[in-house]
């Protein structure tokens, strides 16, 4: 979305070094650019998987709120807070949080401890993972704005079904009325 001209969708250019095979598995570095009317250009770094959809169709699949955030300078960073839900042979699984950091703020330590028998509960019934299960790798500095992707992996080993990963693109921003 452009302040200037609004939805950019006819006018996304994809720059690579390199050709994309789209029969060959694997992960492609590309650059996602686009500039409005006035001459504004931004680029958001991304990594586009090929993969063989009968080898992952029985991986589990995360499922995230958003596929890209933009963040202020400073913002806080949860990654647990784009997490949505784990499907898994068809079947869909909400991700909670228990405890933590991550964790909505609670008034007293029984309303977090009875949040967290909640959450064991549903586990227990089968459809909840916990948050704590899914593995978040990349680095994101809040204070530095830029480009960075993070991983989520999860491995159901309990249906033996394989792991599962997704991509979550974070754009840091520069402070509003940074240097004024």
């Amino acid at each position: 979305m452009d302040a200037f001209d609004g939805v950019q969708f006819n006018n996304i250019w994809i720059q690579n070094d390199e050709i994309i095979d789209v029969w060959m598995p694997g992960e492609y570095p590309v650059v996602l650019e686009t500039t409005n009317s006035v001459g504004e250009s931004v680029s958001l770094p991304v990594t586009i998987e090929i993969y063989d959809e009968t080898a992952r169709a029985g991986l589990p699949q995360i499922k995230l709120k958003e596929y890209v955030v933009y963040l202020e300078q400073g913002a806080q960073w949860n990654p647990q807070q784009y997490l949505d839900s784990v499907v898994i042979g068809g079947s869909k699984f909400d991700v909670a949080v228990t405890g933590g950091e991550t964790a909505p703020a609670q008034a007293a330590g029984d309303a977090a401890q009875a949040a967290g028998d909640a959450v064991a509960a549903a586990q227990a019934a089968g459809n909840v993972i916990d948050a704590g299960r899914i593995n978040v790798t990349g680095t994101v500095n809040t204070t530095v704005p830029g480009n960075y992707e993070v991983i989520y992996t999860y491995e159901d080993a309990e249906n033996g079904t394989g792991t599962g990963s997704v991509r979550l693109y974070v754009v840091v921003t520069e402070r509003r009325g940074a240097g004024k």
